[in-house]
């Protein structure tokens, strides 16, 4: 059979007288014809699926190398972080540490500065007393005659001028003092609290005030009115430290005074601030318990870039302000538990302060 001649011969055979009978059972037993596009997509699948596993395996082995160098791209990032986070915190601690010499140094050097310029503060105001009767008006006549008035008046000018000051340096300290007690006790100002009737506190405090611009000379000609017609008769008791209270008087009332113009007026008005135009919008329930003063001045108002922090240290609306007044107001109306706030003018003329603390229960 020709199959097994094939098959027994290392070398070809050509048979020239083939019949196509035998040349179709040949082909048909080597390869049978219905499986041969089988065999080839089977093939071409299999090659498809190999390529495409290969494809994703180079993916994959590009992303685990991008990972594996995200990864340690990230370690390294993270240990330089905790070691800059270690430098922070050793160099947060630095400054916590000289912050804290700081703040002990003003307070030092504040008091050390108290005691010298409460002393020089006492002798000028003993040589003031002196002065007023050694230059009597029989002593300024005789100095007139002998040619030494003017002498005279300059003594007395460049008095004023030591007074000033020294008043200036002394409040100055303790403001300093102040700012540096806030500072330590991290604005838990100590209070000593007792109940008032606010309306007679005020008035007691207006009487003390006036009387001493107008001993000092710097009463100005101002008016200062307190308008009570807001509330009833009945007393306004509030816990207060009447001496914290009437540093905050002070501070607002002096800082109204050195804006205002000569012979204008300030006016102090109170109210319970459930009465106050927007309270329920801007105060809910809390208005039933409070209540608020107004200080209005007449004078040339607050610049408009300063007033968003014009209750912020070292904050000032002139060159001869500490910019410390304010600042030291707002921390003792918080420790009442009140807060502060101020505006210019609606006609353009001055500014308006407003505060507001807890009535008594």
């Amino acid at each position: 059979m020709l199959c097994e001649l094939i098959l027994n011969h290392s070398f070809p055979l050509f048979y020239p007288n083939i019949d196509d009978t035998i040349l179709r059972i040949f082909s048909t037993n080597v390869i049978p014809d219905e499986n041969l596009l089988t065999y080839v997509f089977f093939i071409l699948i299999l090659g498809i699926l190999a390529g495409f596993i290969f494809m994703v395996f180079l993916k994959n082995k590009r992303l685990k190398d991008d990972l594996d160098e995200k990864s340690r791209d990230l370690q390294e990032a993270f240990e330089i972080m905790n070691e800059n986070n270690k430098q922070l915190q050793t160099a947060n601690k630095e400054l916590i540490k000289k912050n804290i010499q700081q703040k002990e140094f003003i307070n030092t050097a504040a008091h050390e500065l108290r005691t010298p310029t409460q002393a020089i503060t006492g002798y000028i105001e003993l040589i003031d007393e002196l002065l007023k009767e050694v230059l009597s008006e029989k002593v300024v006549i005789v100095l007139r005659e002998e040619g030494k008035e003017k002498n005279a008046l300059q003594l007395s000018k460049y008095h004023e001028l030591v007074l000033r000051n020294a008043t200036r340096l002394s409040d100055l300290i303790n403001d300093l003092l102040d700012v540096a007690r806030i500072d330590i006790s991290g604005d838990n100002i100590r209070l000593n609290e007792e109940n008032v009737d606010l309306i007679k506190e005020i008035n007691d405090f207006l009487i003390d005030f006036r009387t001493s611009r107008k001993k000092s000379g710097k009463d100005y000609g101002i008016r200062i009115n307190f308008d009570t017609a807001l509330v009833s008769d009945e007393p306004l008791s509030v816990r207060i430290d009447r001496l914290r209270f009437g540093q905050i008087l002070n501070n607002i009332l002096s800082n109204a005074i050195k804006y205002s113009d000569e012979n204008s007026t300030i006016t102090i008005s109170i109210a319970k601030l459930v009465d106050h135009p927007g309270s329920d919008q801007y105060f809910g329930d809390k208005n039933k318990n409070m209540v608020v003063l107004r200080v209005k001045d007449e004078g040339k108002g607050i610049f408009p870039d300063i007033l968003p922090k014009i209750f912020d240290r070292f904050v000032t609306n002139s060159e001869s302000g500490t910019g410390l007044g304010l600042y030291i107001t707002k921390k003792i109306i918080e420790a009442h538990g009140g807060s502060i706030w101020c505006y210019n003018n609606r006609d353009g003329k001055g500014s308006t302060f407003e505060f507001i603390i807890p009535l008594s229960e």
